[in-house]
């Protein structure tokens, strides 16, 4: 009872400390009022905005995001997950935020986990202030402010939250001699973790399936920790089935591949020069520069703590650690090396991390695993104490400058005024690209596109921000729409014609789309240029329904796998936890 009332002031002060360096990095970025104006906060402002539309008719997983690109919709949410959009609104439902302050409470929260995180890996091999140590170096150091904040890349911010649980999780299952209660609550926080890093950001599971495999390699192997670790992956996957599958069918039905067309790795290697001498590539080369500096800078860190703890751990358990975080620091410098091409070209899906740099999170997280363990050597401290804390000082001024915010002559309102604008022309990506290099901020309306999640050979023109989805044209004949029911996955119209008529649906064609006339299901035709529906109907009074209905038994069976693998998860972590509960007890 006594050594429980100490540790609590400890667990308070740890939070308070977690929570102050959250505010001391985030500060600058999120009081200034033209955030969300830089970076992909631009994108995630308008996909929340389409995410948050779903959820208010009831729909918490949607697969359409009918309210982008002009109110013509994209398959968006089947490719970007949705848990991010969901915590992002319901800060917008719980405290009756706008959209933009919402957005930073998700962007604040990131840091605040990603410390808490950090912890936990860190606990496992480090007393409590030095797991502090390293928990604050992960997010002190640039690499994640540069995610989270000067990129905005906010999904793939919260997903990094969660990494350092999911290898936590696995290191744990790699090393477990047997099956005991220590190995079952690692298989469930492994599967926890890492289905909520599926439910996040795709990219994300990338990384952290290399930071998985590179501590496979780092590791002693042993039947029961691979039989531990490959059972944790087959519930993970029975848990996130619904959402893994339709990816896999699917991606073949748009345009993804653009994505890593439009940043291409190779740009984005150490020092690369500008793809081109456009405005867009020199002003990304420029941040390349900056990325490349921090790199370099956090690699030679993380190799010097390296070097002054190799040989000094105790237990095996640290001499694997400080393997590990060598190994991670090495790999994401080769990554960022010209030399690695081969490598981005080898692995299938690796061009889709687009930035090198993304690794960087990981080496930071390294970098302060091998800090905490440097603080429990005190007698190597003093011999590296400058040199540390030089690397350290310009590490720091790197942080400063990706997490400063630039001053831009905008305000709160403002910012919400230009990305709620629909009163503009739709314009071409090379137009928008050209508006981004001029003193005017009518490009923000355009930000909710997303032509790689479009059907296959739709057009690629921008458009404003719609307030509402697709409606229906009269195209060939005459008629009237008595009344209509605009929904994200469904739309349904009362119309009247005296003649047959051909009708046009603002919707982008996409295969999980069918229409039906009086009950009847109708086939429905592609516009040419456009990818829109259309539709031929005969003249009278008719109830016309257009639904979003997922067929395809794979997609179906998925879905009956991830309820019933999601109900005997919970039945299984209530019975640990009851079992644990009466061992206490007794």
């Amino acid at each position: 009872m006594n050594d429980q009332s100490k540790s609590v002031p400890h667990r308070w002060l740890v939070a308070a400390t977690f929570l102050s360096v959250a505010v001391i990095v985030t500060y600058a970025r999120l009081r200034h009022p033209a955030f969300g104006v830089l970076g992909d906060f631009v994108f995630h402002y308008q996909f929340t905005r389409a995410y948050a539309r779903s959820f208010s008719e009831g729909d918490w997983f949607p697969r359409w995001a009918g309210i982008l690109s002009g109110g013509r919709g994209e398959a968006l949410f089947t490719f970007y997950p949705p848990l991010c959009f969901l915590l992002t609104t319901l800060w917008q439902k719980l405290f009756g935020l706008d959209l933009l302050n919402a957005l930073k409470v998700t962007a604040f929260g990131c840091f605040v986990g990603a410390q808490f995180s950090a912890y936990s890996f860190a606990r496992l091999f480090f007393t409590r202030w030095s797991s502090v140590l390293a928990a604050v170096a992960f997010v002190l150091l640039p690499a994640y402010p540069f995610v989270a904040l000067n990129r905005g890349l906010l999904p793939n911010a919260l997903a990094l939250c969660f990494v350092p649980l999911a290898l936590r999780a696995a290191h744990q299952l790699l090393n477990a001699e047997n099956a005991n209660e220590t190995s079952s609550w690692a298989t469930a926080l492994f599967a926890l973790s890492v289905s909520a890093i599926i439910g996040t950001h795709v990219i994300t599971v990338y990384l952290c399936a290399l930071g998985v495999l590179i501590l496979l390699a780092c590791s002693t192997l042993r039947w029961q920790g691979l039989r531990n670790l490959v059972t944790a992956g087959l519930i993970t996957f029975a848990l996130t089935a619904f959402w893994l599958v339709p990816q896999l069918l699917e991606i073949s039905w748009v345009n993804v591949k653009l994505l890593a067309d439009q940043h291409h790795y190779s740009s984005y290697f150490l020092f690369a020069p500008p793809a081109s001498d456009s405005n867009f590539h020199r002003s990304w080369a420029k941040l390349n520069e900056a990325a490349s500096y921090f790199i370099v800078l956090q690699t030679v860190l993380g190799s010097l703590l390296a070097w002054a703890v190799w040989r000094k751990a105790q237990t095996d358990a640290q001499q694997r650690l400080q393997r590990y975080c060598l190994a991670l620091i090495a790999f994401g410098f080769f990554m960022a090396l010209s030399l690695s091409a081969f490598f981005w070209k080898l692995l299938p899906g690796l061009s889709y991390l687009q930035f090198p740099w993304r690794w960087q999170p990981l080496t930071a997280l390294a970098t302060g695993l091998l800090l905490a363990a440097f603080w429990e050597n005190v007698s190597q401290r003093k011999a590296f104490a400058l040199w540390l804390t030089l690397l350290l000082l310009g590490n720091g001024f790197f942080t400063y400058f990706v997490a400063r915010h630039p001053h831009l002559p905008l305000d709160h309102a403002t910012v919400l005024r230009q990305f709620e604008r629909g009163d503009l022309p739709p314009a071409s990506t090379e137009q928008l690209r050209e508006w981004q290099t001029q003193e005017r901020y009518d490009y923000l309306a355009y930000f909710g596109n997303q032509p790689s999640y479009r059907p296959r050979g739709t057009e690629q023109m921008l458009y404003p921000t719609a307030q509402n989805y697709g409606g229906l044209d009269f195209v060939q004949g005459r008629g009237e729409i008595l009344a209509q029911e605009l929904r994200n996955q469904s739309r349904l119209f009362r119309l009247r014609s005296l003649e047959p008529v051909r009708v046009r649906l603002n919707t982008y064609a996409y295969s999980h789309w069918f229409a039906r006339l009086d009950g009847r299901e109708q086939t429905i035709r592609v516009e040419p240029n456009s990818n829109l529906m259309l539709l031929d109907l005969p003249a009278g009074e008719h109830t016309l329904n257009f639904s979003y209905e997922v067929r395809h038994p794979l997609q179906r069976g998925a879905r009956w796998l991830s309820a019933a693998a999601w109900l005997g998860f919970v039945l299984w972590v209530i019975s640990l936890a009851l079992r644990a509960h009466k061992e206490k007890g007794a």
